[in-house]
């Protein structure tokens, strides 16, 4: 069957690293991932923390600053022709967060899903504004708020839903010296849903 029309199996890639390791198994007992991937087309985008890294599924398609066909900001796809796109620890990085979520959502088919991963400043960073102890291409530290705002500040809100947001943290890390590295996790998850015009949510 064509991957186009169907879900894809939500195997975790034989060389995932990373972030996407963290929480991969434990997503996957609550389910998330059942719940959030949508049929159709799955891509990763910003997936290489590793030179030899995989997409976080092994049936997902990869994309990165070095995939032909993609120049670092137009997704290559048309509209409307993803099911899923996942961006783990890859918002922070991105100059223009405006444009990369309306790309996202002009190739989402309608009920596809954009999964955000996006380090928790509480727990990650403990303090409010770059440059980062940890990583100095952070552009930008999150609370549940400050993402949002961007969201709402970026899609026009007629296009979308939030389906899920949520913060995982362990609370040793909210109190640990600004020099020293949080254990983890520290991070906020959020799912956006493409939503139908017509549609009654």
């Amino acid at each position: 069957m064509d991957i186009s029309r169907r879900r894809i199996k939500l195997v975790k890639s034989s060389r995932l690293q990373g972030e996407p390791t963290r929480l991969f198994d434990q997503r996957t007992a609550e389910g998330f991932w059942d719940r959030f991937v949508r049929p159709g087309v799955v891509i990763d985008v910003g997936y290489k923390g590793a030179a030899d890294s995989t997409p976080i599924f092994e049936e997902a398609r990869g994309l990165d600053i070095d995939t032909p066909g993609y120049d670092g900001r137009n997704l290559p796809y048309e509209n409307g022709s993803l099911g899923t796109i996942h961006a783990s620890h890859l918002l922070e990085h991105i100059a223009d967060y405006g444009y990369f979520l309306r790309e996202c959502m002009r190739a989402l088919e309608y009920d596809g899903t954009l999964i955000l991963f996006v380090p928790l400043m509480d727990a990650y960073e403990r303090r409010d504004t770059p440059p980062s102890s940890f990583n100095g291409d952070h552009r930008r530290f999150y609370t549940a708020s400050r993402l949002l705002y961007e969201i709402e500040s970026s899609i026009p809100r007629s296009t979308y839903r939030i389906i899920h947001l949520r913060e995982r943290f362990r609370p040793a890390d909210l109190c640990l010296p600004l020099e020293q590295h949080a254990e983890g996790p520290y991070e906020i998850e959020c799912v956006i849903e493409k939503i139908r015009p017509d549609g009654v949510y």
